[in-house]
């Protein structure tokens, strides 16, 4: 039997971090199911796939493949609507489906849409504290 590369380890290490099935994965990247659960044996994916591999994971294409030892951060800085800005740590961000989901149905709102249900928000988790 064949020792499955650095690159198929590495995939397969952050994937179950992320707690996603292999068809996940394949989704947000774009590629067929099988095709992925190959990466993840030992075929090597074309460089365009490796990068949406390292965007979806948040890491550098050379953690994938084996070059580098650490993840490597990606800091990305995130402006709110009254201008405000922050830094964060998307390596250190492990996001499931439906966190994924939810992220992109707020997008898809309007702000006053987002208000509400940020309000919701607050009225829930106070409510848990009575």
């Amino acid at each position: 039997m064949q020792e499955k590369s650095k690159l198929a380890l590495t995939l397969i290490k952050l994937r179950k971090q992320k707690r996603v099935s292999s068809q996940v994965v394949a989704d947000a990247i774009g590629v067929k199911g099988t095709t992925y659960r190959r990466y993840e044996i030992s075929t090597e994916p074309k460089l365009d796939v490796l990068v949406k591999l390292a965007d979806y994971f948040g890491v550098s294409v050379d953690y994938l493949t084996g070059r580098a030892e650490s993840a490597g951060g990606k800091n990305r800085v995130f402006v709110c609507s009254d201008g405000s800005e922050y830094v964060v740590n998307t390596t250190s961000m492990e996001l499931d489906s439906n966190e994924v989901n939810l992220i992109n149905s707020l997008r898809n709102m309007s702000e006053a849409d987002v208000n509400d249900i940020y309000n919701f928000i607050e009225w829930k988790q106070a409510s848990k504290k009575n």
